[in-house]
């Protein structure tokens, strides 16, 4: 794992590329080596309906959440915060954006002895390897 949740305000479509952004989330949280390449997933929840701060429509927002499994540091979860924060605000541009975007990233542990996972994707790389 982890598994990487990014919800955002549909109005970020219009100025970048969200394939682009899921990809290098993705390769951020693999760069980190702390996790099995076979548990890493990213995926988006866009949301055309929402509301930032005074509603003006060059404001948005872009919240990351990463889900993990207990066992890493403090050492590491903090390298893993920065470097996808990092990440999320080079892919935004935020300085050169026309949109003022809210950017927030955080880290929620799962607790493993309520998690159930049959993970066929870790078996297919074993096979491709």
């Amino acid at each position: 794992m982890p598994h990487i949740r990014i919800e955002y305000s549909s109005n970020i479509e219009e100025h970048h590329d969200i394939q682009q952004f899921v990809d290098a989330i993705h390769q951020a949280a693999i760069d980190t080596g702390i996790f099995p390449l076979a548990g890493i997933r990213t995926r988006t929840e866009p949301r055309d309906v929402y509301a930032v701060a005074d509603r003006q429509p060059n404001h948005a927002f872009l919240a990351i959440e990463v889900r993990i499994g207990p066992g890493r540091t403090d050492e590491e979860l903090q390298t893993l915060l920065h470097s996808v924060i990092d990440t999320a605000s080079a892919q935004l541009s935020l300085v050169d954006s026309p949109l003022a975007v809210a950017l927030s990233t955080e880290i929620t542990l799962i607790d493993a002895s309520l998690r159930i996972n049959r993970n066929g994707v870790a078996a297919a790389l074993d096979e491709n390897a």
